[in-house]
């Protein structure tokens, strides 16, 4: 299993549709991975943390490090013009993870048939201890 250690995730504001896309965590951009606990916090409380409303720019795509396996579509800031000096390159929305074996056209079919709402206003930042199975990933360090 992958072990992202601690991550930062920027999330979508509550209650919205996104939450409804994704199985076992929440939906999210990462704005950073790999850290130990410290530079996590760090990092996070450096971070001015502000509402960017973000648009779908692409189809759902897949990824694979090792065994694990992830769904994604790619965001960017609606005013691209202002977005954040923290903000990700190849910022993206990650919507499922599974290991061991790739997503099936029809998981990735039902997933695009899913995401209607191709827009959302991301407003909270949460370090994350991405360790272990992804499932226990919602438990905020």
């Amino acid at each position: 299993m992958k072990d992202f250690k601690h991550c930062i995730w920027f999330l979508p504001e509550r209650n919205h549709p996104w939450y409804g896309y994704s199985d076992g965590f929440c939906p999210h951009v990462t704005i950073a991975l790999g850290l130990r606990e410290k530079e996590a916090r760090d990092l996070a409380n450096d971070i001015r943390v502000c509402d960017i409303e973000v648009k779908i720019t692409n189809d759902v795509r897949q990824s694979c490090v090792g065994d694990f396996y992830a769904l994604f579509c790619s965001v960017e800031p609606t005013d691209s013009e202002n977005k954040p000096e923290w903000w990700p390159e190849n910022a993206h929305v990650s919507f499922k993870y599974k290991y061991n074996t790739p997503f099936t056209e029809q998981e990735i079919e039902s997933l695009r048939e899913r995401v209607s709402v191709k827009s959302a206003l991301l407003n909270q930042m949460r370090t994350v201890k991405c360790s272990g199975h992804f499932t226990e990933w919602g438990r905020f360090a």
